[in-house]
């Protein structure tokens, strides 16, 4: 038995890519609709396996193996494809006890913003302004 046949939403994937009914995908595949393919029971997104449910915790603990930043994790994680990827990949480097010990998620736990930015120290250091 495929995984894809263990996960329900890939399964009526597969069917209604199968029966060319497209009004049946969920609304993040319809959108990709015109990408989407099966060949001997997996589903394609383009030339990307879509990874189903009972894989996708697998396939994360993989493409972090090493303990890779989120760069590396995307560019493994490049020929597959699942609804919640990018997400996950973020989440997976940012929650790992491992990296944030050895002070790799420290970048990840802060915003991406401009807010992010320490101040310009204005003023001395303590020492005598004469």
């Amino acid at each position: 038995m495929l995984e894809t046949d263990k996960d329900a939403e890939l399964r009526n994937v597969r069917q209604a890519i199968v029966d060319k009914n497209y009004e049946l995908l969920p609304a993040e595949y319809r959108k990709k609709k015109d990408w989407l393919s099966t060949e001997l029971g997996v589903v394609f997104m383009d030339s990307k396996i879509v990874i189903p449910l009972t894989l996708k915790e697998w396939v994360l603990q993989v493409i972090h193996g090493d303990h890779e930043g989120i760069p590396k994790m995307r560019l493994l994680a490049e020929r597959v494809w699942w609804t919640t990827k990018e997400r996950n990949i973020k989440d997976k480097a940012k929650n790992c006890i491992t990296c944030f010990r050895s002070g790799k998620s420290l970048k990840t736990a802060l915003p991406e913003s401009e807010n992010n930015k320490l101040p310009e120290f204005v003023g001395n250091w303590g020492g005598s302004s004469s």
